[in-house]
Formats: structure tokens, sequence, C-alpha cells
């Protein structure tokens, strides 16, 4: 007689209200950083109507300009201590309908950030000055001039960075139009991968899968009355949703794919997928519609996809083994492999990840 056990153990992790933080960055450097130059950072959002009109709310919008050391050259300035100091104006473009308009030269039209670097071995130096601000989609920075008492000419090691930093949610859309790809990798892992454009809004994913078991009803009826071609299996999405309820295992993750482990006896791995979304306002948590298409990643289909069904072979059938998975926040997870001999006293364990 083979045994099998399964322990899965969930370690929940309260979510906040969050946004999607994009951020987005320009940057001149060596021998471009001279006086005249000047270059723009942008949101890439700004401007494009399609990309601006699915915004649902913008909470923040941080910008920084960042001078700095740049130690990715090849040039060598640790044998003597200096300092430098950079003077630009910063122009603000705050006209979405025309990017190119400057709506503001003044505000920031003086800027002064100073660097320094010492020799003294364990002594602290300054290597990057910011300066912050806020609320601008879209700036520019004018060099003004750079100078330094100690370095003459000034050699070509600093970094004039500028950068936008947004924060903001999308409108949410309940309903999603992708299509989930599956494969198996090294033998026994099955690789999910989805799109997350295709869940507009979503800033994490519900991934749920649950396994049904050869020889149960719900198996005999998916072969009998589902089954449209080899390993491909068409179930309507109220079938799929009874099938689903108290049965499962449920992670989620704001990654675009996911590895699961396939150790279960001979069967069908049911999965599907959501978008969520933690609404900055109230906290409170949005959720999508399920998602139950999938498809095999090497047989597109070009007219309604199949359901998230996929056949399995049972895990070394002839031996007794357990398997448990301690989960944690993002999909994390600890899963065990015992296996155990005919009198159930343990022989071997592999710790799968």
């Amino acid at each position: 007689m083979r045994i099998f056990w399964f322990f899965f153990l969930v370690l929940l992790s309260i979510g906040k209200a969050g946004a999607v933080e994009e951020p987005y960055v320009n940057e001149v450097k060596g021998v471009e950083i001279a006086a005249g130059k000047f270059f723009t950072v942008a949101d890439e959002k700004f401007g494009n109507t399609a990309a601006w009109s699915s915004i649902h709310h913008t909470m923040a919008v941080h910008n920084v300009v960042s001078f700095e050391l740049n130690f990715d050259n090849t040039l060598s300035f640790y044998n003597k201590p200096f300092a430098c100091t950079i003077n630009f104006k910063i122009y603000i473009y705050g006209n979405p309908s025309d990017t190119t308009q400057i709506t503001d030269s003044t505000l920031h039209s003086n800027v002064s950030l100073s660097i320094r670097y010492d020799t003294v071995s364990g002594k602290a130096y300054k290597g990057i000055a910011l300066y912050k601000f806020k609320d601008a989609h879209k700036f520019g920075v004018k060099i003004i001039s750079i100078s330094s008492p100690e370095l003459n000419p000034i050699p070509a090691i600093f970094r004039l960075k500028g950068q936008v930093i947004v924060e903001r949610e999308y409108t949410f859309q309940n309903v999603s139009s992708d299509i989930t790809r599956f494969s198996f990798a090294n033998g026994n892992l099955l690789k999910l991968e989805w799109t997350p454009s295709g869940y507009p809004g979503a800033e994490t994913f519900d991934l749920e899968y649950t396994h049904i078991d050869d020889s149960s009803r719900i198996a005999a009826v998916l072969r009998n009355n589902f089954q449209t071609a080899p390993n491909q299996y068409s179930v309507p999405a109220d079938t799929l949703e009874k099938w689903f309820k108290n049965n499962a295992t449920r992670i989620n993750t704001s990654a675009a794919s996911y590895l699961l482990d396939v150790p279960f006896p001979s069967g069908f791995l049911l999965f599907r997928i959501r978008g969520a979304l933690v609404h900055y306002a109230d906290g409170i948590r949005w959720e999508g519609a399920w998602n139950y298409a999938a498809r095999w990643a090497t047989q597109p289909c070009s007219a309604a996809c199949p359901s998230g069904i996929v056949a399995i072979s049972a895990h070394e059938p002839a031996l007794n083994w357990q398997y448990s998975a301690v989960f944690a926040e993002e999909g994390k997870s600890k899963k065990i492999m015992s296996y155990a001999d005919a009198l159930l006293y343990s022989r071997q364990t592999i710790t799968l990840n």
C-alpha cells in the first residue's frame, strides 16, 4: 500500500494600501558635463493621451537631481583630496497638452551642489549630493558651471543625474483578456506565465491552484465531457468555480510568472489567475474576476483558448512519500519532500527550495 501525505502551512501578511512606483532617469556624465549642457527627464505617460487616461490617481511625483562621483570609469582620481561644485538651472514642463512648453524657469533657477573626496583612510567623504523637489512630470537641467580648486582641468569623473519617480494607481479593470502560458520545467515543475498589462490596474496577482485525483468523479467528468484535444480541456467558468471552492491553494505575487511543484498522485492540476489592487484611498483590496484561459506555451490558440487544466502523472507511485509546504508573502515557500519505507520509517528528506 502506498501512502501519501500533504501538509500546507500559510503565513499570512497584511497588505498595505500602496501604488505602482515608476522611476524615470536620464543623466550626463564624463566629458558631457560642461557649461551649457542640457538634458531632460520625463514621465513616459506625460503627454501620451491614451496612457494618461488610464491613470486613476497620482499620489506623488518626486523629483531628484544628483551630482556624484562616477566610479564606473577607468580614470584614477584616488591620489589626492578634492572638492567640486556644479551650478545648474531647472526648467519645468507642466503642460501635458504641449510637452515642449516650459512653464517655469525661475523657481529652481540657480541650484548649487558640491561633493568632496578625501584620501584619508577610513574618513567619510561626500561622494553624492542631492537636490529634491516635487510635482514635475518632466523637467530639464542646464549646466551653468562646474568648478574645482584642486582639479585643473576637471577630469571626466562626475555624473549629473535627473529622476522623476511617480507613485500612482491605474484604472482597475475587472476582466482580463490575457491567456496564461504553461510549460513543464526540469521535468517536475509547472511554469506559469502571464502578461501583467493584460490585467489593467493590477499591482499584484492572485494565483490559485488545486489538484483533482485521477480516480475522482470530477476527473471522470473532465475526461468524458470537457476534453477538446490531447491534454486540453475547456470547462465553463461556473463549473470551475465550484471545483475550486474550499479546495485550493492561493498565493499572491507581483511577478509575471510562478513555478509550481507537482508532487501529486496522477490526475489533473487546475489553476486560475486574477489581478488585485489595494486601493490607495481606503485600503480596501480590489479583486478582479478569475481568469481561467490558458494554453501550452508552444501552442498558440486562435479562437477560444482552453482552461487552465493540466494532466499530470503520479509522483513516485511505488514509494511512500510526504510533501509539506510553508508559504510566506509573495508566494515564497519552503517545500520539503520525505520518503518512507514499507514500515513508514523515514529514509530520505529533500528540501526542494
